[in-house]
């Protein structure tokens, strides 16, 4: 008779909280969850959840049910309780509080929406969270509610996604490459343009290059294109835009920045970063370092801070640089010893952030010191990149990244875990591509079993930080 009635309350609970059963139906519909403030979650005192909790286990069913709405309705602040609930002796309490570890993290989410399979590919607008599902269609579904608002059929079945002046551009990856723009209000074609080659940069600021495939051709053009249109508005030579001695010779990857960097790998090593004028493509400066590595710009500070290797002496050495000149700066960290495997670097309220595949640690960037280092205890040594693909994103003094099986959030001041949204308590996912905007935490994950193709369903997650960081942690993440 218990059990039945648990099973009845969980089905009550995940209307209130928002579990997510439509979701999980073959449609991409996406599943809306309430958009009340966390000013209205109820306070309640250690005491009161205690006695809730135990309430769980009540002889009286209608007890029972009463407890568990109550228990979510606080949602975040009981979580802790519940953890140590989940343990007792007592089935019927340690089963709903099993039910609530997994309902009440759903109340955080504004919704969900499943997508074919994974790419890791969406863009957000103002309104819209555009996203690629591999099977050659474009969807869009509102910020707010995620409500689908249109979709695009397109002949590739992973492209890049990019939001240029109001224009939509998808990239294909391919032997000729190609470049379209869609109209971001309808997904309605506007223009094509299928350049001799299959480099891409497309850039935020409204103007993005292409050129001949290096690998093909020696006659290498970088040409800037018009996001209206497609049209060229500018071509150069690449060759001798990148002072490169022999036109044989080939970069390897590209990279862009928000202040039109693109970067040159030479096969001897060299790494070159050029400034770019985005209406002419003329050069406005150049910086050459003797190896490869990471770098990112400060726009509010008019810096850019490097990690780079240097061959005479075979280390990493950190360069500061004026955004507007590119000349070398004096800095503090500059004397610092840097990892071999510094994959990438942030900056967040006065600090460098530096990411390896097992730590971040942050850096004071005017007195050099470094702050902390944050290295999970509970890392898989076989999961060599526990951040998986996404960036790190700062929010209300927040480093937050993806781990196997959610949304990690770090404090800034002391590098300590703060709160966590677990996607599922039991299960890890292929985790990618995290973007935060207006309080709002948007990523993908990989669900559910394989295909016949050995594809799996893709979710594209709209999580509310304000409520999210009631969560806490799950007691070994916490240290407890």
């Amino acid at each position: 008779m218990r059990s039945n009635a648990r099973m009845k309350s969980v089905l009550m609970l995940a209307t209130m909280v928002c579990l997510f059963s439509a979701a999980r139906a073959d449609n991409a519909q996406p599943t809306s969850a309430p958009t009340s403030s966390p000013a209205s979650v109820p306070a309640a005192s250690p005491a009161r959840i205690a006695s809730l909790i135990e309430q769980l286990g009540h002889d009286s069913a209608a007890q029972r049910e009463r407890a568990s709405k109550e228990l979510a309705a606080i949602g975040g602040p009981a979580m802790k309780a519940l953890r140590q609930a989940a343990q007792h002796d007592d089935r019927e309490i340690a089963a709903r509080a099993e039910d609530l570890l997994e309902a009440i993290p759903r109340s955080c989410l504004l919704w969900t929406a499943w997508l074919p399979s994974w790419t890791g590919a969406f863009a957000l607008t103002d309104d819209l969270a555009i996203a690629t599902g591999g099977d050659g269609k474009i969807r869009a579904f509102s910020r707010t509610d995620g409500q689908p608002k249109w979709e695009a059929k397109i002949d590739s079945e992973y492209p890049w996604l990019h939001v240029v002046n109001g224009s939509l551009v998808c990239q294909f990856i391919g032997k000729t490459g190609s470049l379209i723009g869609l109209n971001l209000a309808t997904g309605e074609p506007l223009w094509r343009n299928e350049p001799h080659g299959g480099l891409f940069v497309v850039m935020p600021n409204g103007i993005f290059y292409s050129s001949r495939d290096t690998r093909l051709a020696d006659d290498i053009q970088l040409s800037g294109l018009s996001p209206q249109d497609g049209t060229t508005t500018w071509t150069i030579d690449v060759v001798e835009f990148f002072d490169l001695e022999d036109p044989r010779e080939r970069w390897d990857r590209w990279h862009t920045e928000r202040v039109c960097l693109l970067s040159v790998m030479r096969r001897t090593g060299q790494t070159i970063l050029v400034k770019v004028d985005p209406a002419t493509g003329e050069k406005v400066w150049q910086i050459t370092w003797s190896g490869a590595g990471s770098h990112t710009v400060d726009e509010d500070g008019g810096r850019l801070y490097a990690v780079t290797y240097d061959a005479p002496t075979r280390k990493r050495v950190f360069t500061m640089h004026d955004l507007k000149t590119g000349k070398a700066m004096d800095s503090a960290l500059s004397a610092r010893e840097w990892p071999d495997d510094v994959i990438n670097l942030f900056v967040a309220d006065g600090r460098l952030l530096c990411r390896t595949p097992t730590s971040l640690t942050a850096y004071d960037i005017a007195g050099g010191k470094r702050l902390w280092d944050y290295t999970p205890d509970n890392i898989e040594r076989t999961d060599r990149l526990p951040f998986n693909v996404g960036d790190v994103s700062v929010h209300d003094g927040m480093a937050m990244f993806l781990v196997p099986d959610g949304l990690l959030a770090l404090d800034l001041e002391t590098g300590k875990p703060a709160w966590k949204f677990s996607v599922s308590r039991h299960h890890k996912h292929f985790m990618g591509r995290l973007t935060v905007r207006d309080g709002i935490a948007y990523f993908q994950t990989a669900e559910g079993p394989r295909d016949d193709k050995g594809m799996q369903r893709s979710r594209l997650y709209a999580l509310d930080i304000a409520k999210a960081k009631h969560l806490g942690l799950p007691d070994e993440e916490a240290g407890e």
